[in-house]
């Protein structure tokens, strides 16, 4: 996720990895963080896909979210499993980006400090 909340003067890049609870999590963590590099956060399980989905949906019905991605098939994708959701096949994208968007929210948006999202 690409962002630049009116605080920084560049963008600025952020890498959150869920790892779920206990060592094996962490372990986890410490593997990828070291192999993706740069600000990278641990996220720990928050209640189901279905519940951490929910802002982003209503945040899609009111007309707040606009889904940007230039690969057509790669968008198309997206949108099919964000309307199978929670009874498709897929369901990785959507709960990836309800964690972006509950991140953003929680840390930018409802403090209006969020100039705009650059690129998903």
């Amino acid at each position: 996720i690409l962002f630049r909340p009116t605080n920084f003067f560049f963008f600025f890049t952020m890498t959150c990895i869920e790892t779920g609870v206990g060592a094996a999590g962490n372990l986890l963590y410490e593997e990828w963080a070291g192999a993706v590099g740069g600000n990278v956060m641990q996220l720990k399980p928050i209640n189901s896909k279905v519940d951490r989905a929910t802002p982003l949906k209503h945040a899609i019905l009111d007309g707040n979210i606009v889904i940007c991605v230039e690969d057509e098939e790669t968008r198309l994708k997206i949108l099919d499993e964000m309307k199978a959701f929670p009874l498709g096949e897929h369901d990785d994208q959507v709960d990836a980006i309800s964690y972006a968007y509950n991140y953003l929210y929680q840390n930018y948006i409802r403090n209006n400090t969020l100039l705009g999202i650059v690129n998903i």
